[in-house]
């Protein structure tokens, strides 16, 4: 037994160098599509009953936009593993979880000058959150729990909780058919 673990410690180098050489980057992106939702929100805003200005910049902005990192190694001539993480994102009133990206694809290649690819992945996390706010509404409603972007609508405050965001990423799941021709 000693043996085989010895083995398998001295191949690991081995085997992480051949798991680099087959690894390459796949795809990087600022965005997750939800992360642009919350920079657009971020520039809204909306006036108190006495006109004093709300912006959503403060409540909507982050600091880090929510990045997305994805790799393929390859398994053989025809196929490779997707895999990839995303950071997540957190502004004073939203949360973007980190994410994990799994998948496969797979490529046909009839003619020197032709590829047909087809890959297939899945994200699990990278789901959006939305905070409350308590808005006062003085004496025609007193303080209630409210959407904080529709607070000043003319929606009762209770209704305005239907529209919180409660998102999944939009391309959770993704399935791809690319064809390529050089020349």
């Amino acid at each position: 037994m000693q043996c085989v673990a010895a083995w398998m410690v001295a191949a690991l180098p081995c085997v992480a160098q051949d798991l680099s050489d087959a690894t390459r980057i796949y795809s990087v992106r600022d965005d997750t599509g939800l992360s642009s939702l919350m920079a657009t929100t971020s520039t809204k805003g909306y006036s108190l009953s006495d006109g004093s200005p709300v912006r959503f910049e403060d409540w909507y902005q982050a600091g880090w936009r929510d990045l997305s990192v994805t790799w393929m190694t390859q398994i053989d001539d025809h196929s490779g593993l997707i895999w990839g993480m995303g950071t997540g994102e957190r502004g004073e009133k939203y949360r973007i979880d980190p994410s994990l990206r799994l998948g496969f694809v797979y490529r046909v290649q009839p003619r020197q000058n032709e590829a047909l690819f087809l890959s297939v992945s899945s994200v699990f996390g990278g789901h959006l959150s939305e905070d409350t706010c308590t808005a006062n509404y003085g004496a025609i409603g007193g303080e209630q729990e409210v959407n904080c972007r529709l607070a000043s609508t003319p929606l009762p405050p209770n209704e305005t909780l239907d529209y919180v965001f409660d998102l999944q990423p939009r391309s959770a799941n993704k399935v791809e058919l690319r064809y390529e021709f050089r020349f």
